[in-house]
């Protein structure tokens, strides 16, 4: 039985490909493909000729990646921890988790209204200060106050980046290294922050005598390293043209 829920997922994968079928590519592909102008090893061209971007979007990334980590590996335990009963815990985290779905979407709405560093910034400064409350909030045993802590990591502290982060880094880099560019920045980002955030997590918090103050303010620093790395990436040329962040 426990096979059928995998072997479903198949529906899914043909769904993908239909959908990818009908999307047609950007007119910006479009034109470079006609004109020839591809490199044959992008994966060397974008350290040589775009490693300024990679490393901006490393740096913004980490903040969202490590949020999102840390509410799904550490912070739960944390509840757990402090007395809220594991069940409610995970009820809590998947109902946060549902509502970043249509925060992401919020978000991203907004930054294409107001602008991507605009609302990018805005997500920082909300995460930077918002998740000293979030770990006050884990360690009351009750579902309201660990809701309103995952509310914060995750629809605020994560969404308001996650959202515009997309089109971000895709506007730092040219069309003919865009696709390499923004995969290889985005996995370095998560290796860096999601894969290690369990681990970082646990050993600030054993430093500091079980207190959350390291941590929270590891989470601070990362957010001022994405405001820095979002108006450093304003003066970052792609295309032979000045990137703007609001676009």
């Amino acid at each position: 039985m426990w096979r059928i829920p995998f072997l479903a997922s198949a529906i899914i994968v043909i769904v993908a490909l239909v959908i990818r079928v009908g999307v047609k590519e950007s007119p910006e592909f479009v034109k470079t493909s006609d004109a020839h102008d591809t490199v044959r090893i992008p994966i060397v061209t974008t350290f040589v000729q775009n490693w300024s971007s990679v490393l901006v979007i490393v740096l913004t990334a980490l903040s969202p990646f490590f949020l999102q980590s840390l509410t799904a590996t550490f912070a739960l335990q944390f509840a757990v921890g402090n007395g809220t009963p594991q069940s409610v815990a995970l009820w809590m985290l998947t109902i946060s988790n549902f509502l970043t779905i249509f925060a992401t979407l919020f978000f991203a709405w907004l930054s294409d209204r107001f602008g991507r560093s605009r609302v990018m910034i805005v997500g920082f400064v909300l995460g930077a200060i918002l998740v000293w409350a979030a770990f006050a909030l884990l360690a009351v045993p009750s579902a309201w106050a660990v809701l309103g802590a995952f509310i914060i990591l995750q629809p605020i502290g994560n969404a308001a980046i996650g959202g515009p982060l997309a089109a971000y880094m895709a506007a730092l880099f040219p069309v003919r290294t865009r696709f390499t560019g923004v995969g290889i920045s985005y996995q370095l980002a998560a290796t860096l922050a999601a894969g290690f955030a369990p681990l970082v997590a646990a050993s600030l918090v054993g430093a500091a005598n079980g207190q959350t103050y390291l941590l929270s303010g590891l989470v601070s620093l990362l957010g001022v390293v994405g405001i820095v790395a979002v108006l450093v990436s304003r003066r970052i040329k792609a295309d032979d043209s000045v990137i703007r962040a609001e676009a």
